[in-house]
């Protein structure tokens, strides 16, 4: 029998109005089955799963016995401070950070000036949640549940433990699973967050294209609406193992206002061959209170002074003091600064904020009315530091790649190694975890592989700042279609990054123009590429750097005869004499070493410019 129960709690992610306990019985070879009761089940109720659900604010105690031997048990103290009819994302601790040294030719930061108050005591308040789906524990059979293959592919299962989960059997293929229709008024920016719990039904050969995944998409919508907030924040491996639950957790961005959301649950496969599985605890929630600006990871450039103001706009309801404080871990870094109230939206900045991050930023909303009715949430990942805009021709976007197959290529792509490097989706409004291929909407951006998560990748290592990076550019164009019928792209950037500040533009272009400057020499070349920064300055709004690279063949001239310091245009990436394993097949895009270098060379630029000091 039983000697020992202990049990494993894990609030790191995410905060549930209920959460499922997780126990551990000793020797592994005794029964485990357990029985669960509460103290006060008008404070905390308790499942015969563990499923610990908040009832109203108190303290109870959970209590975990051995059905074999009632002498062992374990005790878990519960304390409820809240329970909400509001939504909101969860608290996560922010990392700490190392600032970076301040740099001249700043772009100049966001300044909304505002109201500010510095409460000497704030209410106190609970992230709280609603979960979306019913039924999420099968502990109903099938109930709200489907697949998206067979009315009979889903089945109740109840394990020897008497847990009751969802079977998924007879698959199709590698898109067969579980799916559900969400359904409320989602609006642009909402953040859904889900987990749930996945067991395979027997072991077998582990492929590193086989994971398990969570999609949304709209109702009859080929666009996905909803954009993962970070790199597979969702896909569990499981190394062919069966015997042992695997928990997955995320969060996606709603990207357009829509009333009902599609959700499905799959393994993807490597091969032909499919598996069943096991699903349990499944959670969905979302929040009322949504943050446009900063969204998560999002990244702002510094001034000379080494600091930037932190933009923020809350949508919610009227009649709220709303405020908002940045945090590292536990320590504050602002004081409570109040936005000021726009029918159903609250603006401001937190100002003077340090180089740095990643920060937390906490936003509370109090009632005007009621002191007590308070709404909390927060953005896990802000930063000050260094972004750029990056464009130009196919060796500035996703066109890197090793291997030239019949009909495809494969190869190429890279990743940040450091966390504080992000990429920006400008058609989403999201900011991502940096890996290629580099969000893009130019119409020709390519699926393959770029130098920027490598250049992010230096940077921050050299700075100790985060860096934030858009990428516009468009495959075989010359600089007067990027002047003319693309430049669309570099405006979109320009004026998504308006809230954030810019660094500078990063420019590889010129294999197009090959023909054009043999035969009409630099001049019509070099025009164009000036009225092009002119116009992108324009839209900035302020003499926006530019580095152009000098990419070899016939073109060095007139590309480095653009720079000029006095200018504020400089030399950045010198890629003439990268040949032979720096390519690719087709000896003109790059390989994933010509990539890696091609960073590198980019942060060099960067650093010998701004910060040769």
């Amino acid at each position: 029998s039983a000697y020992e129960i202990t049990v494993l709690l894990d609030f790191r992610r995410f905060l549930f109005i209920s959460f499922r306990l997780k126990v551990n019985v000793f020797p592994k070879k005794a029964n485990n089955k357990v029985y669960y009761k509460s103290s006060k089940k008008k404070v905390a109720a308790v499942n015969k799963k563990g499923k610990i659900k908040a009832m109203k604010k108190g303290v109870a105690h959970i209590t975990i016995t051995s059905k074999v031997n009632k002498k062992i048990k374990a005790k878990v103290k519960v304390t409820v401070k809240g329970v909400h009819t509001v939504k909101t994302s969860a608290n996560t601790p922010a990392p700490p950070d190392t600032a970076g040294t301040p740099i001249p030719n700043q772009s100049p930061a966001t300044d909304t000036p505002n109201e500010t108050e510095r409460p000497t005591e704030m209410p106190e308040s609970t992230p709280a949640v609603i979960n979306l789906c019913e039924n999420s524990d099968f502990e109903q059979g099938t109930t709200g549940w489907s697949t998206n293959y067979d009315l009979n592919g889903l089945q109740s299962y109840t394990e020897e433990d008497g847990n009751m989960c969802g079977l998924i059997t007879g698959r199709w293929n590698t898109a067969s699973g579980l799916t559900k229709t969400l359904t409320g008024d989602f609006k642009q920016g909402q953040i859904i967050s889900y987990s749930y719990r996945i067991k395979r039904t027997q072991s077998y050969k582990y492929y590193d294209t086989n994971y398990f995944v969570m999609s949304a998409t709209y109702n009859s919508d080929t666009d996905n609406p909803v954009k993962d907030t970070d790199i597979k924040p969702d896909n569990i491996m499981l190394y062919g193992e069966s015997d042992e639950w695997t928990t997955a957790q995320g969060k996606y961005i709603v990207t357009a206002d829509t009333k009902s959301i599609n959700i499905s649950i799959y393994e993807a496969l490597w091969g032909s061959e499919t598996y069943d599985f096991y699903i349990d605890d499944i959670v969905f929630t979302t929040e009322e209170l949504i943050v446009n600006i900063p969204r998560n990871r999002a990244v702002y450039q510094r001034n000379e002074n080494n600091t930037a103001n932190v933009t923020v706009d809350i949508k919610y309801k009227q009649g709220y003091n709303v405020y908002a404080k940045l945090w590292k871990g536990e320590q504050s870094v602002s004081d409570w600064t109040m936005l000021a109230e726009q029918n159903d939206s609250y603006t401001g900045s937190i100002n003077n904020v340090s180089a740095g991050g990643w920060y937390k930023l906490e936003i509370k909303a109090i009632n005007k009315a009621d002191d007590n009715n308070v709404v909390t949430t927060y953005v896990d990942k802000v930063g000050v530091g260094e972004v750029f805009i990056t464009g130009g021709q196919s060796n500035s976007c996703n066109f890197g790649f090793d291997i030239q197959l019949e009909n495809s290529r494969s190869g190429g792509h890279t990743a940040a190694k450091q966390d504080t490097v992000s990429s920006y989706d400008t058609k989403y409004d999201i900011w991502k975890y940096s890996y290629d291929p580099q969000p893009n909407y130019s119409g020709g951006g390519g699926n393959g592989g770029s130098p920027w998560p490598t250049f992010g990748d230096m940077l921050t290592e050299k700075l100790g700042v985060p860096i934030g990076l858009v990428s516009t550019g468009f495959g075989g164009r010359t600089i007067n279609q990027l002047l003319t019928e693309n430049y669309q792209p570099i405006k979109d950037a320009i004026d998504a990054l308006k809230p954030y500040g810019i660094r500078a533009f990063l420019i590889h272009q010129g294999c197009n123009d090959v023909d054009n400057v043999k035969a009409n020499g630099n001049g019509p070349y070099q025009e164009d590429f000036k009225a092009l920064i002119e116009k992108s300055r324009k839209d900035a709004g302020f003499e926006l750097p530019w580095f152009i690279a000098d990419i070899g063949y016939n073109m060095s001239d007139a590309q480095r005869g653009l720079c000029n310091n006095e200018d504020n245009i400089f030399l950045g990436a010198v890629t003439a004499d990268m040949w032979d394993n720096n390519r690719a097949p087709d000896n003109l895009h790059m390989s994933t070493a010509g990539l890696i270098e091609h960073g590198k060379r980019w942060a060099q630029a960067i650093l010998y410019q701004f910060f040769s000091n």
